[in-house]
């Protein structure tokens, strides 16, 4: 149950999303659900789980300029996820929309190493995660008209030297509803994360970032905080710091 897309311009389309299933059982070998290193691939309407890794992962390869072009997940249900719910990374010119991530021990929603991105997540639920969505060095991201509750912390976009294109200088949050991001259960690898418990939005290390009407409420430590990436507290302490400049917060509840 770990299918390995290297087919251009597919689609993957389950006949019903709740009873079309790939179970990784957390088992050795079952990495990731579907991974995809061709352009122009869609999955939709199914469910991935219990995967050590991630449960659909589209990548490129930053060391060979291999680019993923084109990605979409469509109603899709992640849970159960080792690592990520759905990734992009090293990919651009992709959709993630109508879909639901739960139980993450990094993020429900995570889209890296893209510069422009020109990604856009639209009507997701991320919950019960460590970070509802992260963004690392993810220039040209939209999150919109989505929702994300009882995790650690609700959206992050971030700036660090773990990746590559640093910093993250674009990423707009418009129009969500983050709520009651407090869950100290969720499953949880970084421990520097472990510090912003209790956040909507935190943009760490970013520049000309736009977080604008959101409904923002019920964190129980900030509703958004801006800070500087500091590597020795928030990564492994062997890259660079990054500082937070010119975003813009504005007409949130």
């Amino acid at each position: 149950e770990a299918v390995i897309v290297q087919t251009d311009n597919i689609v993957i389309r389950g006949m019903d999303r709740n009873t079309v299933i790939l179970d990784g059982e957390h088992a050795e070998g079952n990495e990731n659900g579907i991974i995809v290193f061709s352009d122009g691939v869609a999955v939709e309407n199914l469910t991935v789980r219990n995967y050590t890794g991630n449960g659909l992962f589209w990548t490129g390869d930053y060391g060979r300029d291999i680019i993923v072009d084109g990605y979409r997940a469509s109603y899709v249900t992640a849970h159960n996820i080792g690592v990520y719910g759905m990734y992009a990374f090293n990919a651009v010119n992709g959709q993630i929309d109508n879909a639901y991530a739960s139980g993450s021990d990094d993020s429900s929603y995570y889209i890296g190493q893209c510069d422009p991105c020109n990604a856009l997540l639209y009507k997701v639920v991320g919950v019960n995660s460590q970070l509802g969505y992260s963004g690392t060095n993810s220039t040209g991201t939209v999150i919109a008209n989505s929702e994300f509750y009882d995790n650690m912390i609700g959206v992050v976009p971030n700036s660090q030297d773990g990746e590559e294109l640093a910093p993250n200088a674009g990423t707009t949050i418009i129009g969500n509803y983050i709520h009651n991001n407090n869950n100290t259960e969720v499953p949880s690898r970084n421990t520097g994360f472990q510090t912003g418990l209790g956040s909507g939005v935190v943009l760490a290390g970013v520049t000309n970032n736009i977080v604008e009407r959101n409904l923002i409420v019920d964190n129980d430590r900030a509703g958004v905080i801006i800070v500087d990436w500091i590597d020795a507290i928030f990564g492994n302490g062997s890259g660079r710091d990054w500082l937070a400049a010119d975003n813009i917060i504005r007409d949130n509840v």
